[in-house]
């Protein structure tokens, strides 16, 4: 008999979890260093031009990309639980969240269009894998290391929803001003 056990990591290099005799692999939200670059723009009349930027975009993933709250799934067995030691966030694994989740880096590797949410960070929509589910929401912050070598990309959340209706209205901004705001270390900030 195999015995089960609540997963504890503290991430964001996530362990695989193992649940219901199977084994669900993490290693596609391991972080990961990501070659950017942004075309140059010839300079009009109106707008001077700007020279090809190339940085490197370091790419963390959440566990909110494979866990939901634990409110959602109050009789969740204690072998589904994900916990999140760094942020002490007990969570439970989410087997929607998680296939989903597949899809992320190749997602993040074609960003362009996105836009604000009402708070700190940005987002995308995506077609789910199962359109029964809804829209595919990658919630997500940029800055620059500390030490300025890389522009941090932190996946915050991403899951399906039936309900980002409202969401589809919000104000658009392009990824590769998001880069060039945080390579500049300014904010990006909605038109009002």
């Amino acid at each position: 008999m195999i015995l089960f056990m609540p997963t504890e990591c503290l991430g964001p290099h996530w362990k695989d979890h193992f649940q219901n005799n199977n084994h669900y692999s993490l290693t596609h939200l391991q972080p990961t260093f990501i070659k950017y670059v942004i075309p140059a723009i010839e300079a009009t009349k109106k707008k001077s031009g700007r020279a090809e930027i190339q940085t490197i975009l370091r790419v963390l993933y959440s566990h909110h990309c494979f866990t939901h709250a634990l409110d959602k799934s109050p009789t969740a067995s204690p072998d589904n639980v994900y916990t999140c030691l760094s942020r002490m966030e007990t969570r439970v694994f989410c087997l929607d969240r998680w296939s989903e989740s597949k899809a992320l880096p190749n997602i993040i590797t074609t960003l362009q269009k996105c836009f604000f949410t009402r708070h700190h960070n940005y987002f995308v929509i995506r077609n789910t894998i199962n359109p029964g589910l809804g829209d595919y929401f990658i919630y997500f912050r940029l800055k620059l290391s500390s030490n300025g070598n890389f522009i941090e990309l932190n996946i915050e959340s991403a899951y399906p929803r039936l309900d980002g209706d409202r969401e589809k209205k919000a104000q658009q901004v392009g990824f590769n001003v998001l880069v060039v705001n945080a390579i500049r270390g300014v904010g990006t900030h909605t038109a009002r």
